[in-house]
C-alpha cells in the first residue's frame, strides 16, 4: 500500500469517512497532533516513505502529505531532548533530500492539509513547524515529566483564577519560566490553552464533592475523546488525571492587570476578581450597611475618573444565598492610563494596580511580546538585561550608556504618542509636567531591583460626578518595586492650598501635594479635600426632594443656576431644598470652610429617571457605546421597579412593540442602575429584525412619573459619505476616522468577487458605473461604519440564474416573486449553483451585518433552508455563520429538528443523485463543517447531529462528546436531576414572560420547589427544547423573551436546553 493510500486510510478512520478522504470537499485542516495514529501505522506509512521518496524525485501533493504527517508523529514520540534536527525524521527513510527539495515536500504537503508554516527571527521555519504541528513530545512526559506536569498545573491554575484572560496569553506566560525556549512556539501554546481550557470546563461540571475523572465516565462518557492530547498514551493519560483531581486555586486578588503587548503596541489594563465572592465582603468592600439586602445580580462596572466606563463583572448570588458567583466580562480591559476603580452604583472602590500611571516614564520587563509586565511609573534600575521604555509625549530619552532602540509608538486613550524604546543599557528620561522640567533615571541590568511609584489612598465622598473630593487628608504611599506599599511622613511631605505656600501641615480645600527629597521632587499631585466628618446625604421625594450636608467646620452652602432651591440651617447641618418645580438633574454648590471655599457637583435628589455616560445625559449612541451608558433611577422609598424597554423603529415601517429588555438594580435605598452593556445583544437582535441598515431602536426607561427618557440606538458609529454623479459614486471615510483604513465594494448576488474600487485620495474612492454591471453593489468600510448600498443604474442582461435575477432587478414586487422563488428552489435542490451566491453572503457575515442581505433573510425565514446553510457551512466560515444569522430574527436552539432531518435527508438524496456510488462520500465531505463545528458550538447540536446519524449509521459519522440522545434512553432520571440542580442554582431576576410561562403551561410542565421569582428562567430551556420539537409555536415574542432567558445564564440555559431536547428526541 502506497503512502497516499496509507494518509487516507489514517484520514478515514480520524474523520469518519468510509470512502476516499483525500478527495473529499472541506477537508478540516485541524492541526496534525489531533489525528490519532497507531504504531502499525506509523511504521507502514515509514515503510512506504522510504521507498517512495528515494525512487523519484517528484512527489504529489498526497505524498507530500503523508510525509508531512510521518514527520509531526516522529517528533512527537521520538524526541529525545537536545536540538531538533532533520535527521531524527530522515535517516528512518534513508533520506536525504537537498533543503530545497526537502522544503518543497513540507510546502506541499502542509498546503494540502490546509496547514501553514510559521516563521520565526531566521524566516521559514519547515523543521520547526512539523516539530510543532506533532504537539507535546511524549519524551516530555517521561524525562521532562516534573517540568511539564508544573506547566500545566501552572497553566491551569491560571486559567481558573483568570476565567476570562485569554489562555493563549496565558499559556504565554506559564511556559516562559518553565518550558525549554524550543517548545516556547504557537503550535504548542495553542495545544495546551486547549487541553487545558478543556479540563477547566470539565472540571466546572463535576460536583465539588464527587472525582472529576468518576463523575465524567458515568455523565460524561465521551469526554476523552475532546481532549488535544494522545489519552491512551499512560503518561499522558495520567496528566490529564492529575490535572482534573488538581486541587482549586486560590482566590484571584482584586485588583488591574498593567501590560503592553508589541503586535501592535497596546497598553492592557485588566480586571482580576476571584471566581466567588461572599456577599458579607461585597457589603464592606462597597461600605454598604449590614442590613442592606443585596440584589441576587449585581453589575460591577471599570469607573474611569468620574465615569463608568465599561461592565467589569457580574455577580450572581448562589443557591445558598451566601456568596456571590463572579463572571469577569470577557472585555473588561482598557487603555485608559488614569487610576481605575471598581464601580457598584454610585459608589466605587480603588483597586490594587488601578492607581494612574501617571505623566511620567512606563517601564515594562521583556518577557514575551504578548505580555510585557508594568514594572515601573517613574525612576526604576532593574535586574533585567532589557526594559521596554515608554516615553511620555512631552518628553525625550537620552541614552547614557548601552543602547535604545526605537521599536514604535504607544497610543493610549488618555494620552496620545508615547514613544516605545527598547533599552539596554542607562538613560535619563525627561518631559514636561505642569509648567516644571522634570527627569528620572532608568537602568537595566542593574544589580537588584529598585524602582519607586507614588499613590494617594483615603475616603472619598461618593459622587458620581467628582472622584476626586477627599474626606480627610489623603495618605501618600511609596510603592516599590516588590509591590509592598509605605505612606510616607515626615519632612518629605508637603502642601499647598490656592495661592499659598508650601507647607507641612495640610489644608481643606483645593490645593496640592508633594514628595520632595533632599535632591529634587519626585511626585506631585493636585488634591480636593473636604472634612473627615463631612456627611452629604439626598433624599428623593414625591414631588421635589432635598440634600442634607453636615460637618463641625461646615459654615455656608450656596447654591448656582437653579432658583426654586432655599438653603436653611437646621442646628449644625444645611438643608438643600428644592421645590416640586425644580426639575433640574444636577446641583453646583458652593461649600464654606471659614475663608476656603471648595465648589463641588452633585446628583439632584429628585424622582428621576435618565440615561447617564460619566455625568453626562445621554440621547443617543452606536451599538458599542452602549458599554458605557447606564440607565439610572432615583425614588422616594424602597426600589423604583424600572424596567429598560426597547422599539424597533425603521423608516417607512410602523414602530415595533415594546419590549422588556431589562431591570434596574437597587444600588442604594434611593437609586436603582443597570449598565446597557448587558443588554447589546438583545438591542442588535433588534435592529437585525428590518431590512435598513439605518434602522434604530428607541430605549425608554420606564417605572417612573413623568415623561420617560429615551435613548436612541443605531448599529453603526458613523456612515460612509457619498457624493452621487451621473457616471460614478463618490465614497469617503468619514473626518473622524483613521485615513490609513481602506473600503471595498462587492455585487450583492457575487459576494466573493470585489468590484473594482478606485481611490481618488486619502479618504475617498470612486465606484465608476462603466467598471461595472448593473445592479445593487455593497461599500463596505472598517468596523463601526454602516455598509452603503449603492445601485449601477442600466439594463439588466438577462440572467444566468434565477436568484441573479431576483437580486439585480430593480423593481420591487418583481423582485420579491423571484426571491421567494428562488429561495424555494433552494430548498429543493441543496447542490443548486445559486447556493454559490448564498455561500459567498454567508462568508462576509462578522464583517456585514446579516440584515443588509436580503436574501439571508429570506433563508431563515424558512427553517429547512436555514437548516441546509448550516449543514453546507465550512469549518472556516461555521461560527460566524452561526452567529451571524442569529442575529436575524432566528434561534438555532429553536429551529426545528425536523428542519434537520429534512435538510439532511434532502441532501442526502441530492448528492446519491447526483453523484451515485459516491454519493455518501461526498455528503461526508459536504458536511465535515457541520460534524467537526456545530457540536462544540452548542451541546444541543449534538443530540442533533446524534440523532440524525441514527437515520444513516453507514455514514460513519464522527460523533464526539457525549451520545445525549443514548444517555436520554439509558438514564432519563439523571438527567432530569441534573436539570433540577440547575434551577435551583439560577438567580432571581424577574419579572417573568407570559409567553414562557404559557408555553410551559401548554405543555404541562411544573417545576415543583423551584422559587416563583427564578421559575420562568428554569421553564425557558424546557420550553425553548419544545420548540424545537414542534410542541409550541415559535412567535416573535416568544423568541425575543427566550433570547433575554440565554443572555442572563448561556451556559446553564444550553445544558438544560440540551438535556430537554435528548428527552424529547429519545421517545
Amino acid at each position: 500500500m502506497g503512502a497516499a493510500s496509507i494518509l487516507d486510510q489514517i484520514l478515514r478512520a480520524n474523520l469518519g469517512l468510509h470512502g476516499p478522504a483525500l478527495g473529499a470537499p472541506n477537508l478540516p485542516s485541524s492541526p496534525l497532533y489531533l489525528l490519532r495514529v497507531s504504531d502499525a501505522e506509523l511504521e507502514s506509512l515509514r515503510a512506504a516513505l522510504a521507498v517512495e521518496l528515494r525512487s523519484s524525485d517528484t512527489q504529489s501533493a498526497s505524498e507530500c502529505a503523508a510525509f508531512c504527517l510521518w514527520a509531526a508523529v516522529r517528533f512527537r514520540r521520538a524526541y529525545q531532548g537536545g536540538p531538533w534536527t532533520w535527521r531524527l525524521v530522515l535517516e528512518p527513510l534513508a533520506y536525504s533530500p537537498p533543503a530545497r527539495r526537502l522544503y518543497e515536500v513540507v510546502r506541499k504537503g502542509l498546503s494540502f492539509l490546509g496547514r501553514g508554516i510559521l516563521s520565526g527571527p531566521l524566516g521559514t521555519e519547515y523543521l520547526f513547524t512539523l516539530a510543532c504541528e506533532g504537539g507535546l513530545p511524549l519524551w516530555l512526559l517521561r524525562s521532562e515529566g516534573a517540568h511539564v506536569r508544573r506547566f500545566f498545573r501552572d497553566l491551569l491554575r491560571e486559567r481558573e483564577t483568570y476565567p476570562h484572560t485569554s489562555s493563549i496569553e496565558l499559556a504565554w506566560r506559564a511556559s516562559a519560566s518553565v518550558l525549554p525556549e524550543s517548545l516556547r512556539n504557537e503550535i504548542l501554546v495553542g495545544l495546551s490553552a486547549a487541553l487545558v481550557d478543556e479540563i477547566a470546563q470539565l472540571r466546572r461540571r463535576a460536583p465539588p464533592s464527587a472525582s472529576p475523572e468518576l463523575w465524567l465516565d458515568r455523565y460524561d462518557p465521551g469526554w476523552r475523546s475532546r481532549l488535544p492530547i494522545e489519552t491512551d498514551d499512560e503518561l499522558a493519560n495520567e496528566l490529564v488525571r492529575g490535572l482534573l483531581e488538581a486541587r482549586a486555586p486560590t482566590p484571584a486578588r482584586i485588583g488591574i492587570d498593567s501590560f503592553l503587548s508589541l503586535d501592535p503596541p497596546r497598553l492592557h489594563r485588566k480586571l482580576t476578581l476571584p471566581g466567588m465572592l461572599r456577599a458579607d465582603e461585597v457589603s464592606k468592600r462597597f461600605g454598604l450597611g449590614p442590613n442592606l439586602e443585596l440584589p441576587s445580580r449585581i453589575e460591577l462596572r471599570l469607573v474611569r475618573g468620574a465615569e463608568s466606563h465599561k461592565r467589569g463583572a457580574l455577580l450572581y448570588r448562589q443557591y445558598q444565598g451566601d456568596s456571590y458567583e463572579v463572571e469577569v466580562d470577557h472585555d473588561s480591559e482598557t487603555t485608559f492610563d488614569g487610576e481605575l476603580r471598581l464601580g457598584f452604583g454610585d459608589r466605587s472602590i480603588e483597586l490594587p494596580g488601578g492607581e494612574s500611571l501617571g505623566t511620567g516614564p512606563w517601564t515594562f520587563a521583556c518577557s514575551d511580546p504578548h505580555h510585557l509586565p508594568l514594572r515601573a511609573t517613574g525612576e526604576a534600575r532593574l535586574m533585567a538585561e532589557k526594559l521596554v521604555v515608554a516615553v511620555p509625549a512631552s518628553g525625550s530619552l537620552e541614552v547614557l550608556e548601552g543602547t535604545a532602540e526605537p521599536i514604535g509608538k504607544l497610543t493610549a486613550e488618555a494620552r496620545t504618542g508615547r514613544a516605545l524604546f527598547a533599552l539596554s543599557g542607562r538613560a535619563r528620561v525627561s518631559w514636561d509636567e505642569l509648567e516644571q522640567d522634570r527627569s528620572v533615571l532608568i537602568e537595566s541590568g542593574a544589580p537588584s531591583d529598585e524602582a519607586t511609584s507614588y499613590y494617594l489612598r483615603g475616603a472619598r465622598l461618593a459622587n458620581p460626578f467628582e472622584d476626586d473630593l477627599w474626606l480627610g487628608t489623603p495618605t501618600v504611599f511609596r510603592v516599590g518595586v516588590d509591590g509592598l506599599a509605605k505612606a510616607v511622613s515626615g519632612r518629605e511631605l508637603e502642601w499647598r492650598g490656592a495661592g499659598g505656600s508650601w507647607t507641612a501641615t495640610p489644608g481643606l480645600g483645593l490645593g496640592r501635594v508633594r514628595v520632595r527629597t533632599e535632591r529634587e521632587e519626585v511626585f506631585s499631585s493636585p488634591v480636593r479635600v473636604l472634612p473627615g466628618d463631612f456627611s452629604l446625604q439626598a433624599q428623593p421625594l414625591a414631588r421635589g426632594g432635598h440634600v442634607t450636608l453636615s460637618s463641625a467646620r461646615l459654615t455656608d452652602v450656596g447654591v448656582a443656576g437653579p432658583s426654586a432651591v432655599e438653603v436653611r440651617r437646621d442646628g449644625g447641618k444645611f438643608v438643600v431644598e428644592l421645590s416640586p418645580s425644580e426639575t433640574a438633574r444636577t446641583l453646583s454648590l458652593h461649600l464654606r470652610f471659614g475663608a476656603i471655599e471648595l465648589p463641588i457637583k452633585i446628583l439632584s435628589p429628585l424622582t428621576f429617571t435618565a440615561f447617564l455616560r460619566g455625568a453626562e445625559s445621554m440621547s443617543a449612541s452606536d451599538l458599542e457605546g452602549l458599554a458605557s451608558v447606564r440607565a439610572v433611577g432615583g425614588h422616594a422609598h424602597g426600589r423604583g421597579g424600572y424596567l429598560v424597554e426597547g422599539r424597533l423603529e425603521a423608516q417607512g415601517e410602523r414602530p415595533g412593540k415594546w419590549a422588556i429588555l431589562g431591570r434596574l438594580s437597587s444600588v442604594d435605598p434611593t437609586r436603582d442602575e443597570l449598565g446597557l452593556d448587558a443588554l447589546r445583544g438583545l438591542v442588535a437582535a433588534q435592529l437585525s429584525s428590518s431590512d435598513q441598515l439605518d434602522a434604530r431602536v428607541r430605549l425608554k426607561i420606564s417605572g417612573g412619573s413623568g415623561r420617560p427618557p429615551v435613548l436612541l440606538v443605531q448599529r453603526h458609529h458613523a456612515e460612509l459619505a457619498v457624493e452621487r454623479e451621473p457616471t460614478q459614486r463618490s465614497v469617503s471615510l468619514p473626518e473622524t476616522w483613521d485615513a490609513a483604513e481602506s473600503l471595498q465594494a462587492f455585487p450583492i448576488w457575487r459576494m466573493s468577487e470585489p468590484a473594482p474600487l478606485r481611490r481618488l485620495s486619502e479618504r475617498t474612492w470612486v465606484l465608476e458605473y462603466s467598471a461595472c454591471r448593473p445592479g445593487p453593489y455593497l461599500v463596505v468600510g472598517p468596523r463601526g461604519i454602516r455598509p452603503l448600498r449603492v445601485t449601477v443604474p442600466g439594463p439588466i442582461e438577462e440572467e444566468e440564474s434565477l436568484l441573479h435575477a431576483a437580486i439585480r432587478t430593480g423593481d420591487p414586487i418583481r423582485r420579491a416573486e423571484l426571491m421567494e422563488a428562488a429561495v424555494a428552489a433552494l430548498e429543493r435542490n441543496p447542490l443548486d449553483p445559486d447556493w454559490s451566491v448564498v455561500d459567498g453572503q454567508l462568508a462576509r457575515l462578522g464583517i456585514v451585518p446579516a440584515n443588509a442581505f436580503d436574501l439571508l433573510r429570506r433563508i431563515v425565514q424558512r427553517p429547512t433552508t436555514a437548516a441546509l446553510a448550516l449543514l453546507r457551512a465550512p469549518a472556516r466560515h461555521f461560527v460566524a455563520i452561526w452567529e451571524g444569522l442569529e442575529e436575524l430574527p432566528m434561534l438555532w436552539s429553536t429551529l426545528p429538528c425536523e428542519a434537520f432531518r429534512r435538510a439532511f435527508e434532502s441532501l442526502s438524496k441530492s448528492t446519491q443523485e447526483t453523484f451515485g456510488s459516491s454519493g455518501s462520500e461526498i455528503l461526508r465531505g459536504m458536511i465535515s463543517g457541520f460534524v467537526a463545528c456545530a457540536p462544540r458550538q452548542a451541546l444541543y447540536m449534538g443530540a442533533i447531529l446524534e440523532w440524525l446519524s441514527e437515520a444513516r449509521p453507514e455514514l460513519g459519522l464522527d460523533l464526539r462528546g457525549s451520545p445525549w440522545v443514548a444517555r436520554a434512553r439509558k438514564e432519563p432520571a439523571a438527567l432530569l436531576q441534573i436539570v433540577a440542580e440547575l434551577s435551583r442554582s439560577l438567580p432571581e431576576y424577574s419579572p417573568g414572560t407570559s409567553d414562557i410561562l404559557e408555553g410551559a403551561k401548554s405543555l404541562g410542565i411544573e417545576l415543583p420547589g423551584v422559587a416563583e421569582d427564578r421559575r420562568w428562567l428554569s421553564l425557558a430551556p424546557a420550553v425553548s427544547a419544545a420548540a424545537a420539537l414542534g410542541r409550541v409555536k415559535v412567535t416573535e415574542p416568544l423568541q425575543f423573551e427566550l433570547r433575554r432567558a440565554r443572555s442572563i445564564r448561556p451556559d446553564e440555559f444550553e445544558l438544560a436546553h440540551t438535556i430537554h431536547l435528548a428527552l424529547g428526541l429519545s421517545s
